[in-house]
Formats: C-alpha cells, structure tokens, sequence
C-alpha cells in the first residue's frame, strides 16, 4: 500500500469531495479516481458512498481513516529522522506572487541547498503538513491548529480596468463601486478568492458577475479589452505594465499577506532555522 495513496484518500475525507482533493492535490479528478478505486480494490473494499452532494465514507472507510491518519504522520517523521540534518535538502514550497516579487533573493537561496517548490497557495499549506516541504512561503489566513506562522508583509488590494473604462477617474474604490462590474479575480487555488468571495457575501453583493482565472496576463489583457475589471495585488517584475490599464487601490480590509508557515511546534534544524532568518531578514516588512 502506497503511502501517497493513503494521503490522497485523506485528502478526500477532508474536503468532502473529490474535485476538492483535486483542487488541493493539483492532481485530476480523474487522477484521484484512480487512486481511490485503486485502494479500494487493493484492500477489497468500498472506502467512498458517492453522491452529487459529495462523497462519504463507509464503515470500511472510517476504519482506514483511523489508521491512516497515523501511519501518514508515521511515514513522514520516519523519512525526517533518517535523513541527515547535515546533508538533507531543505524543501521550501513557494506560491506563485512570492516568485514576482523576490525573485532575486529565492534564486540565491537555491544555491545554498534549497530546492524551491512552486505551488497554489492551499498546495503549499498542505505540503508541509505532509511533509512534502519541510516549511512554505504561503500567504495568510493561516489554519493555526496546523501551523505556526510568521508575518512577512501586507500588500493592499488593486482594482485592474483600461484606461478608459468609467472607474478610470476614481481615486479609490469600495466592492459597492464595482457593483455593475464583471470582475475577473485569481481562481479558487488562491486563498484570496475564498475572502473576497466572503465579503461580498457579507455585503450582499455576491450576485455580481464574476470570472475566475490563474492566468495574470489573461487577466490584464481581458481588461484592456473590455470594460471587465479585475483584483489582484500589484506584483514587481509581473507584465502588468504592458498593458494600457491602471490600478485603482480597493478599500476593503482585504489584504495580500505573505507568511512563512512550517509545522505547528516543530523544532527547526539548523539548516532550517538558517533558512527561516534569511527569509526573515529579506522579506519581512
């Protein structure tokens, strides 16, 4: 029994479904199909009752939900013993807007022994719970009872529209200014589509139209175009400046916040704590 197959059927008991693993896992639907019936049919048994609603577990699957849990956590204390703190390269997962915006400072990282991992902002949560990456630059908020995390910076929200679109001549913008909007915002990979869809929600405005894309030059070209308008951070070094739009800042207590995450109550090695001062001492702010 593969332990990546164990960790993928968690992945599934804890999202409630199997595009939520996929979307977690950056692994098919299809591809987590496989896996699940693969398992069921190595242990002869049904794991999941299927439904449109989502899926739940068996009998069976409560049974291996038990053990898994515990032979994962297992698993990966094993591989962190026995590799040598000396000679072990360090993992660090990294969403994709930290690569924007220290680029120059990453790449040195990686010539002294640290393999950098690009991945969606909730990929990177969950590579270091299962060990995949022994700690992530990720973005906030930040589940707590899993985690310990240090603040790195808070970059505001801007509000993305060509240069002659309506919005144009406004300072500032509120989500009641965008109203009649089609907005296009970073898709449900980024933990930033989750709070915005929330406050919209708690503003009753969650009728707006809205389009989702992992794509920044999809994003700044429909803009230009149309008289669409999108939210995203303002990223160094990113093509936004090719386009003939501007950036409007967005006054909601909505914030982009970069954070280094590692396991809650793990004791860094040397070489990881190294790791997290240089992080500290370049990115804090």
């Amino acid at each position: 029994m593969e332990i990546r197959k164990l960790e993928c059927f968690l992945k599934v008991c804890e999202t409630g479904s199997i595009s939520g693993a996929s979307e977690q896992l950056y692994i098919s639907q299809q591809g987590i199909s496989r896996i699940i019936s693969s398992l069921e049919k190595e242990l002869g048994t049904v794991l999941f009752i299927r439904s449109r609603q989502g899926v739940s577990l068996t009998a069976d699957g409560l049974i291996l939900k038990k053990y898994a849990s515990s032979i994962c956590r297992s698993s990966n204390a094993l591989f962190r013993e026995l590799a040598s703190p000396h000679e072990q390269q360090i993992t660090l997962a990294v969403t994709p807007g930290i690569l924007f915006m220290y680029w120059d400072f990453l790449h040195e990282l990686e010539k002294d022994s640290v393999k950098l991992t690009e991945l969606y902002d909730y990929q990177c949560d969950n590579a270091v719970k299962t060990g995949l990456a022994q700690m992530s630059i990720g973005v906030a908020p930040v589940n707590e009872k899993l985690f310990d995390s240090m603040p790195l910076a808070r970059h505001p929200l801007y509000v993305i529209c060509r240069e002659e679109h309506p919005l144009a001549s406004k300072a500032a913008l509120t989500f009641e200014d965008l109203a009649d909007v089609h907005l296009i915002i970073h898709g449900r990979r980024y933990k930033g589509n989750r709070e915005i869809m929330k406050t919209l929600k708690q503003k009753k405005l969650d009728d707006i139209r809205i389009s989702e894309t992992d794509n920044a030059v999809n994003m700044y070209k429909r803009c230009q175009d149309t008289d669409c308008a999108a939210i995203t951070v303002l990223f160094p070094n990113s093509s936004f400046s090719r386009f003939h739009c501007i950036a409007i800042p967005l006054e909601e207590e909505l914030f982009w916040e970069p954070c280094l995450i590692y396991p809650k109550g793990k004791t860094l090695t040397e070489k990881e704590t190294g790791v997290k001062k240089e992080i500290l001492e370049h990115m804090r702010t």
